[in-house]
């Protein structure tokens, strides 16, 4: 595949629940990450003073655990508080970024789940708009992934297994590398899966354990929770590479540490369900590509646990490879996709799939998929509706995605049709058409299947 042959100054930007970092490209060489380095993805909001971004929002939590919030894309309740976190992350990372660099930066690659509905990616944007930075492209992350091995590997030619797990979400995907191209094939994830369910499981340990020494219970007080939270994270981090590990936190209640060991037998016992839930995505992944895959890469930081990776090769059988930084490849080939689009990297070729399935749902139960997932982007479809009664003067959709034909479809707006043709129930022919563009993101028209006069939309 072709290599780097220029500079550009449009930032990769990997936006994660636990930490984002953002990459740019160097003359001739590979993409680096940006000064900023990891950044915690918090933002704190003090009695007196600005607002903490980073790291010293993280720290902040300990204080004012209420006044510190933490970007979750995902599992966010609330969509303008999601907009305001990621806006002064998106803008912390810029700004981290002109400083270095000493000139503007207004563009950047933002790396998406796969899982991601389309109000996210929506809100996304918007909150990119705030920041002073213009979205050039959303791309999924298994595919940024995939596209800085390509690149960082240009004599590959074979068909790639990314398993992407990272604080808040499980990302796979399928991609052929070779030839200049990166094709993903396939896709599948698990909104709901991340290395944060594995810390839960070890704070709920180190609490019993400090309740079974101590008789105190601070499950309630959510000072303690946060500094126990940190140290399970801390602590199942260093069980990739050791059999047990002493957790310490002192004061934890005045005086009294929480002073246990945890050993890696135990972690993995209580995770075990955890791990199993790796093996759905992955396999409807590999299924949906229709090919077995040449090579598995693991990415995100999760995957540093070893019975993850003994999972995978489990239901693989290929050994999996850490060939890709974990916590930075992602926003490797956010950063080469920017300079795709600008020309600094030619002859290369991203092909990103929709990741749901887009269509309408009905009173019945069922679902009409309109553009199925694993289209690849951009993509077009048109669906012929018609009227129920007699001169019926509108028409209104439904819009779901769903990730998987079994999954519960989401609604994403209703599409109300007005000004149609009269005539007997069942006689208009109402063309519908979904353009998803290369971000994902959709837009909608309608027309009179027999004139070709287009007719006005309501978007709800």
């Amino acid at each position: 595949m072709q290599e780097v042959v220029a500079v550009s100054r449009v930032l990769g930007i990997d936006l994660g629940s636990a930490h984002s970092v953002a990459a740019a490209l160097r003359d001739g060489a590979k993409p680096f990450v940006t000064r900023s380095g990891l950044v915690p993805s918090y933002v704190a909001y003090p009695t007196f003073g600005a607002a903490l971004v980073g790291a010293a929002a993280r720290e902040h939590a300990v204080r004012d655990p209420a006044m510190t919030l933490r970007l979750d894309p995902q599992r966010a309740a609330d969509p303008d508080l999601l907009v305001r976190i990621a806006t002064r992350l998106l803008r912390k990372l810029r700004e981290d970024a002109e400083a270095q660099f000493g000139e503007p930066i207004n563009d950047a690659v933002i790396a998406v789940p796969v899982t991601m509905f389309h109000t996210a990616r929506e809100m996304l944007r918007l909150a990119a708009e705030r920041a002073g930075i213009t979205v050039l492209r959303l791309i999924s992350a298994p595919a940024a992934a995939a596209l800085a091995y390509g690149l960082g590997h240009p004599e590959a030619e074979e068909r790639l297994l990314i398993v992407d797990l990272g604080a808040g979400t499980l990302d796979t995907a399928v991609v052929e590398v070779g030839d200049g191209v990166v094709e993903v094939l396939a896709t599948a994830g698990d909104p709901m899966l991340g290395g944060d369910d594995f810390d839960q499981r070890i704070v709920g340990y180190l609490l019993n354990a400090f309740r079974a020494q101590h008789h105190i219970d601070v499950s309630t007080d959510p000072v303690a929770v946060l500094r126990v939270a940190a140290a399970a994270e801390q602590a199942r981090r260093d069980l990739t590479a050791r059999e047990a590990t002493p957790v310490r936190v002192p004061y934890l209640v005045g005086t009294t540490p929480l002073d246990v060991t945890v050993e890696r037998a135990q972690f993995q016992q209580a995770t075990a369900d955890l791990v199993e839930r790796l093996a759905a995505p992955i396999r409807r992944a590999i299924e949906d590509a229709g090919a077995a895959p040449d090579r598995v890469l693991l990415v995100g930081g999760a995957t540093r646990m070893p019975a993850v990776a003994a999972k995978i090769a489990e239901l693989t059988g290929l050994e999996p490879s850490h060939a890709l930084h974990p916590d930075e490849a992602v926003a490797h080939g956010a950063a080469l996709q920017g300079g795709i689009l600008t020309g600094a990297i030619p002859n290369v070729l991203l092909l990103d799939v929709t990741t749901m399935d887009i269509g309408t749902s009905h009173d019945d139960g069922t679902f009409t998929t309109i553009v199925p997932r694993n289209t690849t982007l951009p993509a077009l479809r048109t669906t012929v509706y018609t009227t129920a009664v007699d001169d019926q003067a509108d028409l209104a959709l439904t819009l779901h995605e769903r990730a998987a034909a079994d999954d519960v479809p989401q609604q994403m707006l209703t599409a109300e049709v007005g000004d149609l043709p009269g005539g007997p129930a069942g006689s208009p022919q109402l063309a519908v058409t979904l353009d998803v563009d290369a971000n994902g993101v959709f837009s909608i028209t309608a027309r009179d299947g027999v004139t070709g006069r287009e007719l006005p939309i309501k978007l709800s």
